[in-house]
């Protein structure tokens, strides 16, 4: 036998969800949060990716061998996190400027809220089949 080992990163965003883990396009499991899963499958050539909601993963193809571990990495787009955490800044700069200084934060609001639009149609249209990253970290070897 071989394994196949997924390793979910840690990310604030979707700690919540439950990621769908799919070998050779059928649904052996699913992952949530930080956690590794294991799946026990034959030697030999896999396809391998992840689903969560409308999101999927590249496809990679995996050659384990009788006795070997496949070890792979789930993590988001590698600026999710980043533009949804500015994105909330800002949001919170706005509230606060807002009370001290007088104009109006719903200008403001909106033109972030535009600009959050643009990168969600961004993501939608460009992005949609990579927006989960699924890689390949390394093999080792066990005894049978």
């Amino acid at each position: 036998m071989a394994l196949i080992k997924i390793e979910k990163r840690s990310d604030w965003l979707n700690i919540f969800l439950f990621y769908g883990i799919y070998i050779d396009d059928k649904k052996v499991g699913e992952i949530q949060g930080s956690r590794t899963k294991e799946y026990k499958v034959i030697p030999g050539s896999h396809k391998i990716y992840t689903k969560v909601n409308w999101r999927k993963s590249q496809v990679i193809q995996v050659n384990v061998k009788n006795g070997e571990t496949i070890n792979l990495k789930l993590a988001n787009h590698k600026y999710s996190n980043f533009v949804v955490g500015i994105y909330l800044i800002l949001m919170i700069l706005n509230s606060i400027f807002s009370y001290f200084y007088s104009y109006d934060p719903f200008l403001f609001g909106t033109i972030l809220l535009c600009l959050f639009a643009l990168y969600s149609l961004f993501i939608f249209v460009f992005v949609k089949d990579n927006i989960l990253n699924i890689s390949e970290d390394e093999i080792t070897s066990f005894e049978s």
